[in-house]
């Protein structure tokens, strides 16, 4: 669940990235702005601004549902864009003909983007008989999405009516109190920072707290869209927050570059400060930064490896490529990359084991765990996930390509081995 969150926290940052742009153009574009300027031209670029805010701004809900779709896809696919764009029309059709009077704003958007990129994840390369092949792949995950948002959506009108009630109790009691309830913000903004979540209460105070009725008599919610309306009540949960985004990082850049033009780069250096004090049976080799690896045939990396585990070719999984490159002391180490149904998928690397691999434990952030029988490793760091074991004196190591696979899947793989010569 954590996880699953800290990717809903990053995916925001796609909407979320529009918003400085479409501020600066409202309120450049605003009547007390370029717009008071008594010149026609002025004054007609001034509401084309103001005009192109308006549109990102009064468009929210669509936008979130887009690009949290996206970030949340496992290759950012338009096909989850398309998906998440889908699944919010559905969902404000459904809840316009159960209750015309029910708003999800921005909460809609998040709901539907999570809904359409889950949902990519898992469909985008699903197969069908030959006759229904048109609708395989990428091009079922709008279908689905529509028939899935359509059930959700029809729940949704029935019980978010409670849930935006106690949205709406909190919000307005942290509006209300005033200080307390910016301190509280702040507190916990600051709080879920370390762990990528503060876009998420970020996303609920600037989009939804509050609700303020412009002069046209439309009715915004949330921080940033009240402010831009005039409400003079809303501000309070960006004071200082937002100068520091906009100008902290290029005032940053700024000092690094004053300072760096200060330095005094001196090439003589006394060779004495950089002698390293090794042992006597340790000597130093040169790196090449040149690729030394050669590409093998299946039947070339059978010849050389004798007996050997491997995963089946079954399943849209498939053999890619297969390299050799010399490692420590010209040890021949082999790598099989595997693709599924065309993508990248993970890649398989064996060599010859040795009695001292035995004895070193795990490392970093490696963990003890099972695997075929045999003691090995993992690793599951964000975005790397790999496991390694010895077995039949090689030692054997899973890497995952695609994003989507967790452990399981590589400790899965591992288990439908087989031997092969």
């Amino acid at each position: 669940m954590f996880a699953f969150l800290q990717k809903i926290g990053k995916s925001l940052m796609f909407p979320i990235a529009t918003l400085p742009a479409a501020a600066l153009l409202l309120r450049l574009g605003s009547g007390d702005m370029l717009g008071a300027v008594p010149n026609e031209a002025i004054q007609y670029i001034a509401s084309i601004m103001a005009a192109s805010g308006n549109a990102i701004l009064g468009n929210l809900p669509i936008i979130f549902a887009i690009g949290i779709a996206m970030g949340l896809a496992h290759d950012s696919s338009g096909g989850a864009a398309l998906a998440g764009a889908i699944a919010h029309l559905v969902l404000i059709a459904v809840l316009g003909t159960v209750n015309e009077e029910l708003n999800m704003g921005v909460f809609g958007g998040i709901i539907a983007g999570i809904t359409a990129g889950l949902l990519y994840n898992k469909y985008y390369n699903v197969k069908f008989p030959e006759w229904l092949s048109f609708f395989g792949g990428r091009r079922f995950v709008p279908i689905i999405t529509s028939i899935t948002m359509a059930i959700l959506a029809s729940i949704l009108a029935i019980v978010w009516g409670p849930i935006q009630g106690g949205i709406d109790a909190v919000g307005n009691w942290m509006i209300g109190a005033g200080s307390l309830g910016v301190g509280m913000y702040g507190f916990f903004n600051r709080l879920l920072i370390p762990v990528g979540l503060h876009h998420v209460i970020n996303t609920v105070i600037w989009f939804d707290f509050g609700e303020f009725t412009n002069a046209a008599g439309e009715i915004v919610k949330g921080d940033i869209n009240r402010f831009l309306a005039g409400d003079p009540t809303a501000g309070h949960f960006q004071a200082g927050f937002f100068p520091i985004m906009m100008f902290g990082l290029p005032a940053a850049c700024l000092a690094m570059i004053t300072e760096y033009s200060k330095i005094i780069v001196d090439e003589k250096i006394d060779d004495q400060q950089f002698i390293l004090d090794l042992p006597e049976d340790v000597t130093i080799q040169e790196i090449s930064g040149e690729d030394t690896s050669e590409l093998i045939s299946l039947d070339e990396a059978k010849q050389q490896l004798e007996k050997f585990l491997m995963v089946p070719q079954e399943n849209g999984l498939s053999i890619d490529k297969i390299s050799m490159v010399k490692g420590l002391e010209d040890r021949p180490e082999y790598s099989f990359d595997f693709g599924l149904d065309g993508q990248p998928a993970f890649f398989i690397t064996i060599f010859k084991a040795d009695e001292s691999m035995s004895e070193i434990g795990p490392i970093l952030n490696e963990k003890e765990m099972d695997i075929r029988g045999q003691k090995g490793t993992v690793m599951d760091d964000k975005n790397f996930r790999s496991i390694a074991w010895q077995e039949n004196g090689y030692q054997y190591s899973i890497v995952g390509e695609n994003p989507e696979l967790t452990i399981e899947d590589l400790v899965s793989y591992a288990q439908q081995m087989e031997f092969v010569q």
